[in-house]
């Protein structure tokens, strides 16, 4: 038999098998810790490799077409990383292996963001 788990942030002894307080904290333990999803870790491992898949797209692209100086201008400019995928279908045109990595990350953003709910 496990000992009640006391809540780290109100103090309150709750039984051994809750998993939040009624304060809405989560309380840790064996039990808790046991039960974790392996999806956040695939979520976020997908939502990072696809950002830096399109990080060195547009690093190439933007070198094709600015030389030396689109590299600058991709490396320290960030908001043109946020338009970058709007930059390109308009020079460009639909690349469908561009927008299934975008929507690739958006969809390991998406899983790790509902594997965090309560």
């Amino acid at each position: 038999m496990t000992a009640p788990k006391e809540c780290s942030v109100c103090g309150t002894v709750n039984s051994p098998n809750a998993t939040h307080c009624d304060c809405g904290a989560l309380l840790t333990g064996e039990a808790v810790a046991s039960r974790r999803p392996v999806s956040f870790p695939i979520g976020m491992a997908l939502f990072f490799a696809s950002g830096a898949a399109m990080l060195v797209f547009e690093l190439i692209w933007f070198h094709r077409w600015w030389k030396g100086l689109g590299v600058v201008i991709a490396l320290f400019a960030p908001p043109i990383a946020a338009l970058f995928p709007f930059v390109y279908l308009f020079k460009e045109g639909v690349s469908l292996l561009y927008f299934g990595v975008w929507a690739a990350g958006l969809v390991g953003l998406f899983i790790a963001a509902n594997t965090t709910r309560t």
